[in-house]
């Protein structure tokens, strides 16, 4: 093909980084939301910067990824409750 514009190459340059979290990342801000209610509170805030620098992701980034993924891990999470309370085996 041919080579890109001035334009193409301007609008390559501007996409936003898209960020790759390990699965031990994934986890653990999993739990933390779950610790956390999924938001975060003002009296937390110490606890919500510690955890970051623990796992190595900016607050926002963190916050985003929260607000991502609380509808699909949340429900899940009690998804996953409901089936097993009622998959117990009666005595």
């Amino acid at each position: 093909g041919r080579p890109p514009t001035d334009q193409q190459q301007q609008v390559v340059m501007k996409k936003r980084f898209r960020t790759k979290f390990t699965q031990e990342q994934k986890d653990k801000m999993f739990n933390f939301a779950e610790k956390v209610g999924w938001k975060f509170q003002k009296q937390e805030e110490s606890l919500v910067q510690q955890f970051c620098q623990e796992i190595g992701v900016k607050r926002r980034v963190l916050k985003v990824w929260m607000h991502n993924n609380k509808h699909n891990l949340a429900k899940k999470q009690l998804q996953d409750e409901h089936t097993t309370a009622n998959h117990l085996p009666t005595p």
